[in-house]
């Protein structure tokens, strides 16, 4: 979003947030087994449309130089290579990195629409980070995010139901993060405010 190319700045701000809404609630795990799995997708197909034979745990016959050799009268080729998998190295690479590709990218895309965006995509654009953080436990950079945004003050005047309920589930997201670091306080703090029916 960064590159000289983008010729209407709001435009990509909107691609920007819409991405954002479309990552910002999935955790790194189920985001890491949703990605191998679109990668097996894209290099064997549906996994349903694999032949039975070839969905065995281990290779029937000597495939890779086991020394004995598959009877194919006896049995499908397919099996004689195993169940398909995708190369260790791939899917290490992804979680080798110090910090998580998805905070990096929710941070890039957020940041682009910090500066380039319309007020109420500025505003869900802070409160899917800051649930971004909570969803990671990081309890401190996520209400670091809220204090500084000044979002709890200026909620009430957004006007937009959905925006509004997003908001909600934040602060019920950063009341749960802080609750399992250990952060009575806290989280009662958080969810407090969301029980007390403002």
């Amino acid at each position: 979003f960064s590159s000289p190319q983008v010729n209407s700045p709001s435009e990509a701000a909107l691609m920007a947030q819409l991405r954002v809404e479309h990552l910002y609630y999935r955790h790194d795990s189920i985001a890491q087994q949703v990605d191998k799995a679109a990668q097996f997708y894209t290099q064997y197909g549906e996994a349903d449309m694999l032949h039975p034979a070839c969905i065995t745990d281990t290779a029937i016959g000597g495939g890779s130089g086991g020394g004995a050799t598959m009877d194919v009268t006896l049995s499908h080729p397919a099996a004689s290579q195993g169940k398909p998998s995708l190369p260790e190295d791939a899917t290490a690479d992804s979680s080798s990195s110090s910090s998580p590709p998805s905070e990096e990218l929710i941070s890039e895309l957020c940041t682009y629409v910090y500066q380039h965006g319309m007020d109420r995509g500025k505003t869900r654009a802070m409160i899917c980070h800051i649930y971004h953080h909570a969803l990671h436990d990081r309890f401190l950079e996520a209400r670091d995010l809220l204090l500084m945004s000044h979002l709890q003050d200026t909620i009430a005047n957004a006007g937009d139901v959905s925006t509004m309920i997003m908001f909600n589930r934040m602060m019920v997201n950063l009341g749960l993060a802080a609750f399992r670091l250990g952060r009575i306080w806290d989280a009662h703090q958080c969810l407090g405010e969301i029980c007390s029916g403002r």
